[in-house]
């Protein structure tokens, strides 16, 4: 897929790069993104990977807009309210780039929708807070042979990793007890820090562009967190099990 003149210019900072430039932009372009969940990670991905020129993006999301979602979730304002999620963003991201073909699914991940939406995109990306629907998105990456960008927020603390990334290892390596993950409690019931699902989902977004582009190290088999108030990183490897 080339790009016409437009996209030229308008990707032209990243096509200087010399380890994307005019194929690699191409391969973004020719690329298929599914991003679960238009919360406080999603709106950011979704905002990154349309300005980034990714061709098709996925928007799913059952819920509508919250006053308490303005908090965090960028693609939202006050006139939003009690509106759909995913109509919102496709409608301000095809505003933000037009040359991107957006797919909005105004309803939740299930066992009966999941296997045909995932045959549809090379990438997923879970920016859930739900644990079931982890679960259920986890299998079906499997399933499907995709790979799951992952990330997840408490409080003032987020972290991000990559599964099933040419067979790597998956959710339920790194968190075998789903029981005790059950246990933890959602943002809606301890609160989240504003500043955090930007930046995690910045490095989620950055996490898809490399698989994209085969570039880089990918967090497969890593998981990376921040802590916001200490801005400390640190990394934790796991395997397959």
């Amino acid at each position: 897929i080339m790009l016409d003149s437009q996209e030229s210019q308008r990707y032209s900072r990243q096509i200087l790069l010399s380890q994307i430039g005019t194929s690699g932009q191409e391969k973004i372009k020719a690329s298929s993104v599914l991003i679960i969940g238009i919360g406080g990670l999603g709106c950011t991905v979704a905002q990154l990977l349309t300005t980034s020129g990714v061709g098709k993006i996925g928007l799913l999301d059952g819920d509508s807009v919250d006053l308490s979602n303005l908090q965090r979730q960028v693609l939202f304002n006050q006139n939003d309210i009690g509106k759909p999620k995913v109509d919102i963003a496709k409608n301000k991201l095809t505003v933000l780039n037009p040359n991107v073909e957006l797919d909005a699914f105004n309803f939740f991940l299930n066992n009966e929708n999941v296997i045909n939406l995932f045959l549809d995109y090379d990438v997923i990306v879970d920016c859930t807070d739900d644990i079931e629907t982890k679960i259920l998105t986890n299998e079906h990456a499997i399933k499907c042979n995709k790979p799951l960008v992952y990330a997840a927020l408490h409080k003032y603390e987020g972290q991000v990793t990559t599964f099933n990334y040419n067979g790597s290892a998956s959710y339920t390596d790194l968190f075998p007890s789903i029981k005790k993950m059950q246990d933890i409690p959602q943002c809606s019931e301890v609160g989240v820090y504003s500043i955090l699902p930007n930046l995690i989902a910045s490095l989620q977004t950055n996490e898809v562009i490399k698989i994209i582009l085969e570039l880089g190290n990918i967090l497969s088999g890593q998981l990376l967190t921040y802590n916001t108030l200490t801005n400390n990183f640190y990394m934790i490897s796991y395997d397959k099990v």
